[in-house]
Formats: C-alpha cells, structure tokens, sequence
C-alpha cells in the first residue's frame, strides 16, 4: 500500500489486492470487495481474578497490563495458578504474578 500528500490534511492511498487473497467465491459472485477488507474486532478482558489456571490464555497472543499500569505485548506460553509468562519480540521471556497483573486484553477476530 502507498500513501502520498496531496494537499493539505488529505492523503491519498493505492491498495492492491491479489487474487490469492480473495475467496473463490467473492470472485465469482463480485461481491464488495470492503467485506473482505474489513473485519470485526470483539475484545475480551480477563480481571486479575479470572487468570490464574486460565488455559483459554495459552498461545494467544495478547495485552498484559501490571498493576503498575505498564503494558506488555506477547504470546502467552504459560499459566499457572500464581503466575504466567508471556514471549514477546523483542526481549524474549517474561515472568508475572497473577498479583502484580491489573487486566489482560485479548483481541478476537471476527467477520461481520
């Protein structure tokens, strides 16, 4: 995708799509282009009282914010009763009581 200025405030952008990405079906029956585009968010928050042996958390990637109010993104690779640790790009392995974490947010794709 490429974004130029043109004018003030206004930016212009050309998307391009390949045909890999498109469903067979959207193809053959042309329909708008946008519903494959746009898709639906839900976001699931889990309370410092509903993590501890929480396996719904396992492998999902999601936002883990301290009691400190610090925000940790990464992929969840275990949880225990007393703590879970999270994998994230940059610094690797993380290790946080279930007592120091506020709230964990967990994005849910979902088509419209």
């Amino acid at each position: 995708m490429a974004a130029d200025r043109q004018g003030k405030g206004t930016v212009r952008c050309n998307l391009s799509v390949s045909y890999g990405f498109i469903p067979e079906s959207m193809r053959q029956t042309g329909e708008n282009l946008n519903q494959l585009l746009y898709m639906g968010k839900r976001q699931i928050i889990f309370r410092q009282d509903k993590i501890g042996n929480n396996q719904e958390l396992l492998n999902r990637e999601v936002n883990l914010v301290t009691t400190e109010n610090r925000v940790w993104h990464g992929r969840v690779i275990a949880v225990s009763e007393g703590d879970i640790r999270l994998r994230d790009d940059r610094s690797g392995k993380h290790k946080f009581a279930v007592s120091e974490i506020d709230r964990i947010f967990l994005d849910v794709k979902t088509d419209y």
